[in-house]
């Protein structure tokens, strides 16, 4: 789903088109001001920016606080890479759920900060990465539309299926083991707890293992590992 642009008037005339999801950063950074007027498609008049309320998505991660850029940014002309942290940490937030980041919006941070958020600052957005995995989590429930909302996170973050999993593996683990918890502690019969169990496996998005369960006393992931063959002590020998 595209996001909306937002026209942007001063004094009358317009001098400005944005990503609605921009707005709030360029409002925060002094480009625009409160007593600007705005205006998207499906509006049927313009309004002040101090009226702007985009639907903003609650990160469970405070926004990084731009540092003064140092000598080195001086002498190139650009930012400090928490600023682009923080452009990123905006456009997250005004970033409905489900959808990913607009792509025109990523490469407007990088030219404006001089940051490829996504490589540069591949440590911090790995951190809160784990912290929106863990918050979805946080209710020991995983909807199909949390798993819709987690592929776009990922994709938002740069991170292809391999790389998301290696990301989740240890908040998922821990569902699942409260899951398996639950499931074996559940007065069933045993076929309706492999089920149970079996089910629980297939909705969350760890890498492929082998389940085995016998009547609920033991349920646990298996390797497959490979047979070795044996030797006999002549054999070795020679």
């Amino acid at each position: 789903m595209s996001v909306p642009v937002v026209h942007v008037a001063r004094a009358g005339a317009e001098f400005a088109t944005c990503p609605a999801t921009e707005v709030p950063a360029r409002l925060a950074a002094g480009e625009f001001l409160p007593t600007d007027h705005y205006w998207a498609p499906g509006m049927a008049a313009w309004r002040r920016l101090a009226e702007f309320a985009p639907t903003r998505r609650r990160l469970p991660f405070p926004r990084p606080v731009p540092d003064t850029p140092n000598l080195l940014d001086g002498m190139f002309g650009r930012e400090h890479r928490t600023a682009g942290l923080a452009r990123f940490w905006d456009l997250l937030a005004a970033t409905p759920a489900g959808e990913t980041v607009d792509g025109e919006a990523l490469r407007r941070i990088e030219a404006d900060t001089g940051v490829n958020v996504r490589t540069r600052c591949a440590k911090e957005l790995a951190t809160w990465y784990q912290a929106m995995v863990s918050d979805v989590l946080s209710d020991r429930v995983f909807t199909p539309e949390e798993q819709a909302n987690l592929a776009a996170l990922a994709w938002s973050f740069g991170y292809d299926t391999a790389q998301a999993q290696a990301m989740h593996r240890a908040a998922f683990t821990a569902y699942f083991r409260a899951g398996l918890t639950t499931a074996l502690a559940r007065d069933v019969p045993p076929d309706q707890r492999a089920r149970s169990i079996a089910a629980l496996s297939e909705q969350v998005p760890l890498p492929p293992a082998r389940w085995r369960c016998w009547s609920g006393r033991r349920c646990g992931p298996t390797s497959v590992r490979p047979r070795r063959r044996r030797w006999s002590a002549t054999k070795a020998a020679s």
